[in-house]
């Protein structure tokens, strides 16, 4: 999995000068590979990246600036994490915003909406395979029609804790839908 950050400036009409994050996750339940860490290309001016993972939470700090800026939507971080947990863990991806400044110096941090979230570790699946049979066919397909019509309860428990892990989410938009 994958924690990525952007920053929208397109409706501002101003270019992003600097900013300044961390991001927060449990290292009992996920892995940050480093060799995996982009960020902006080209380089977003200079940036600073520190790593500390010595504890139960790992914690990831950059800060970046560049006196040109970045206008639109500025891709600013992606962080790659391998799922080391036990099936049922769960370990926040906690972001947070230090600070963020256009080229003008104008504070964009108290108007920021932040999105932070949450990994649940669930079984393996193939997408697709409801039923749990290795195979993705019609059986798969009317399950998820049930499902997706409110009649789920119907279903094997098996099936039901499937969906639940998100291995109906065919076209992978985060809902298990026909």
């Amino acid at each position: 999995i994958a924690s990525c950050v952007r920053v929208d400036m397109g409706t501002s009409g101003l270019s992003l000068g600097s900013v300044g994050l961390s991001l927060e996750w449990d290292t009992a339940v996920l892995d940050l590979q480093e060799g995996g860490i982009t960020h902006a290309d080209p380089p977003f001016g200079n940036s600073a990246l520190t790593l500390d993972e010595s504890g139960p939470t790992g914690v990831l700090r950059f800060s970046a600036a560049d006196p040109n800026g970045r206008a639109g939507d500025v891709f600013v971080l992606c962080a790659p994490f391998a799922v080391i947990g036990a099936v049922g863990s769960r370990s926040p991806l906690t972001l947070s915003l230090t600070s963020l400044f256009s080229t003008t110096l104008e504070d964009f941090l108290p108007q920021t909406v932040v999105q932070s979230g949450e990994v649940l570790v669930g079984q393996a699946c193939r997408f697709g395979d409801v039923n749990g049979d290795a195979m993705i066919d019609s059986g798969d397909a009317l399950m998820i029609l049930v499902h997706s019509v409110g009649q789920g309860g119907m279903l094997p428990a098996a099936a039901q804790q499937r969906i639940q892990d998100g291995c109906g989410d065919v076209n992978r938009d985060g809902a298990t839908d026909p």
